[in-house]
């Protein structure tokens, strides 16, 4: 397969990749740029689709105690018997916050769960 660097164009740093269901999925920063973590799709880890914005922290997200979020992380694990994502984030130093939804859409989809603890995740 032919592709040329960057996969994804433009300005996405800090990018996290996990594996579910088939597909990868990509979060990034996105800093005062574009407000929310850039949520994006692939098959092959070559050809990317935005798939949607996770709002998460400042007014328009759901952690309004969030002022910015980056360094996001994402990943896909069994808890309880069950399959969730969860997407990380900074705060600046304010802490860090935890996304956590069944399936990838409702991470930009509307209704996410929101955990955060000063400073640390338990």
């Amino acid at each position: 397969m032919k592709y040329t660097n960057p996969i994804v164009k433009g300005f996405y740093p800090d990018p996290s990749v996990c594996f579910a269901n088939g597909k990868f999925y990509l979060v990034c920063s996105s800093f005062q740029y574009f407000p929310g973590v850039p949520l994006f799709e692939s098959d092959d880890l070559v050809n990317w689709t935005v798939h949607g914005t996770i709002f998460v922290a400042s007014a328009a997200g759901a952690a309004k105690w969030g002022n910015n979020s980056w360094a996001p992380a994402v990943a896909y694990k069994e808890i309880a018997g069950k399959m969730k994502f969860f997407v990380y984030f900074a705060n600046s130093g304010n802490g860090i916050g935890l996304a956590v939804a069944k399936k990838i859409c409702e991470l930009h989809g509307g209704d996410i769960k929101i955990k955060y603890t000063y400073g640390t995740i338990k």
